[in-house]
């Protein structure tokens, strides 16, 4: 089971998950900055594996939940997520005269925007109920996902406009099986501490070196993203462990939802503005994250002033 303090560290990872996110929706400029660039899009893989761990690693579905567990996820996901991907189309319909009802569903679900998250994390939420008692199962979702990822890196993958590597939910259910086998073996405890922190170092550096030379150019999936999200992500955890009773990093963990669902078009314009420095480098994705918390804190005392802080739902705060 999740001890209290467990769960105040996974807040914590939450945070460092969507700040990997934003990295990744920041470029630096790849003509200018290679290897910034280059770093930049290693930072930016781990994000999405690690939400996708943890969202297995809280994974558990009883028989006859059905009526529960949707509900809980339309209310919290779905909702949410419907109410303010409208209302970033919307705001980029104002801005390129666009408009019409196939591309507002395209997206909504994610066709060439970055809500491609939310239909994959519901097929997850489906596939998993009948797999999540099976080890073998969740082991070959994991090998799967590897020959899925590396086919995609070599190019051997047809993809198209409606089926990108993003919606290939292939390429990510071997992080959700991840989440269901730590939590299930207790193997949480065993990823923490300084020899897992040493090894996960070393793996990462050895990432980035060969992202550099070698690498793709592609946010995600390339040849040296599985051993980057894997490595990040247990660096994400320790760190969360040393800084699990830091409030302000708990809070931005559990407003992650509406941060990642409004953070593409606030990043584009804040990238655009920021000089292009190794200082800035470092601090454009935790200025966004800065900005887009307190929105949300503002938003939440606008919502409890007017007496409608019942319907923050809706927006996942």
């Amino acid at each position: 089971m999740t001890t209290f303090r467990q769960s105040n560290a996974l807040y914590v990872i939450i945070t460092f998950a969507i700040l990997s996110v934003i990295a990744a929706h920041m470029p630096f400029g790849a003509e200018t900055h290679p290897v910034a660039e280059s770093i930049r899009i290693v930072l930016g893989q781990i994000g999405v594996a690690v939400f996708f761990i943890v969202s297995g690693f809280f994974y558990h579905r009883e028989e006859g939940d059905a009526k529960t567990f949707w509900a809980k996820k339309w209310r919290g996901i779905v909702i949410p997520w419907m109410i303010l991907s409208l209302c970033t189309y919307l705001f980029s319909v104002a801005i390129n005269k666009d408009a019409s009802i196939l591309a507002a569903l395209k997206w909504m679900f994610g066709v060439l925007t970055w809500y491609w998250y939310l239909p994959i994390l519901l097929f997850m939420f489906v596939m998993f109920k009948g797999l999540q008692k099976k080890d073998v199962a969740l082991v070959l979702c994991v090998i799967v996902m590897v020959l899925s990822v590396m086919l995609s890196a070599f190019g051997l993958i047809p993809y198209t406009i409606y089926f990108n590597q993003y919606l290939n939910p292939l390429n990510w259910i071997g992080f959700f099986a991840l989440g269901i086998l730590i939590r299930k073996h207790g193997w949480l405890d065993e990823l923490i501490g300084w020899r897992p922190t040493t090894m996960a170092s070393l793996v990462f550096f050895v990432s980035i070196v060969l992202s550099v030379i070698y690498g793709q150019d592609k946010a995600y999936i390339d040849y040296f993203s599985l051993p980057c999200e894997l490595s990040g992500g247990m660096i994400f955890l320790n760190l969360s462990v040393l800084l699990e009773n830091v409030g302000a990093l708990k809070d931005i963990g559990r407003k992650s939802l509406f941060i990642y669902l409004v953070q593409m078009q606030p990043a584009g314009i804040i990238n655009t503005r920021l000089p292009y420095t190794p200082l800035f480098f470092i601090l454009r994705p935790i200025i966004v994250l800065i900005v887009l918390y307190f929105i949300s804190l503002g938003i939440i005392c606008l919502l409890k002033k007017a007496g409608l802080e019942k319907y923050s739902y809706i927006i996942a705060l």
